[in-house]
């Protein structure tokens, strides 16, 4: 998957109602959200040494800075299996039985509603990567 194939991914993910960052989830920058807080803000990793003089070595914040949400923070990169696992969880809130397969003609992913005695309902058309699948079945799941 190319930048810009991410990137629209990565904004369809944003636009999808139920979303939220999460833990692992990595954005556009290279943030990575290591803990959401209660105040309405992220824990992001941030690639330098402190967030400020106060904070010594191996404390919470070390390493650490605090972005408000959604402010700081880009589109939500599917390119890291973090961030593909965390959408897969808001889907699976969604619709819990949900579960994903590659199809054999042509490699398509699609995700799939699986129901009783096994069966399955496609919740959208198949796509040629997961991570498209995986997005167009949360915006189905929306509707």
């Amino acid at each position: 998957m190319d930048d810009g194939q991410a990137e629209v991914l990565g904004l369809r993910l944003l636009a999808y109602p139920g979303f939220r960052w999460l833990p692992g989830m990595v954005d556009d920058k290279g943030q990575r959200v290591l803990a959401p807080l209660h105040d309405g803000t992220e824990r992001l990793s941030a690639g330098f040494a402190s967030t400020g003089d106060d904070e010594p070595p191996g404390s919470p914040d070390h390493a650490c800075v605090l972005a408000p949400k959604p402010h700081h923070m880009g589109w939500p990169d599917l390119r890291d299996p973090a961030t593909m696992g965390a959408a897969l969880h808001l889907l699976r809130e969604r619709v819990p039985e949900a579960r994903a397969l590659k199809v054999n003609f042509a490699g398509a992913w699609v995700y799939v509603r699986t129901g009783r005695a096994g069966v399955v309902n496609d919740l959208s058309e198949p796509q040629p990567t997961e991570a498209e699948a995986l997005v167009a079945a949360l915006e189905a799941a929306n509707v």
